[in-house]
């Protein structure tokens, strides 16, 4: 099964990797994604503090709060309400289509 956007999801990882200075594993971007750590990081690489820190805990909902955090982070960013997405569509792996864009627009709003 090919991933899901692949070239936006290489295009991705690789944004991701070069902000946070840190190499994601050998997972999916799905799974390398899902309890928000590196979403919360990436938020405070563009603008420290805009994001709370991430909880390192293995509990989902510690993790889909993670992911809260981070889009509410991207609000603040200014990344357009409609290139948001709902925390289940990365949580559960129901919708990276949707989880895509809103990396690609979180690179321009990180520049201005």
């Amino acid at each position: 099964m090919a991933e899901v956007g692949g070239g936006m999801e290489a295009e991705a990882r690789g944004w991701i990797e070069a902000v946070t200075g840190t190499a994601l594993g050998g997972m999916s971007l799905q799974e390398e994604l899902k309890d928000g750590t590196v979403l919360c990081t990436l938020a405070n690489k563009i603008s420290d503090g805009c994001c709370k820190a991430p909880s390192s805990s293995k509990m989902p909902f510690k993790q889909m709060e993670n992911i809260s955090n981070y889009l509410d982070a991207c609000s603040k960013l200014g990344v357009p309400k409609h290139d948001l997405f709902q925390t289940v569509a990365l949580f559960e792996n129901k919708d990276m289509i949707a989880v895509l864009p809103n990396i690609h627009s979180l690179g321009p709003v990180s520049y201005t």
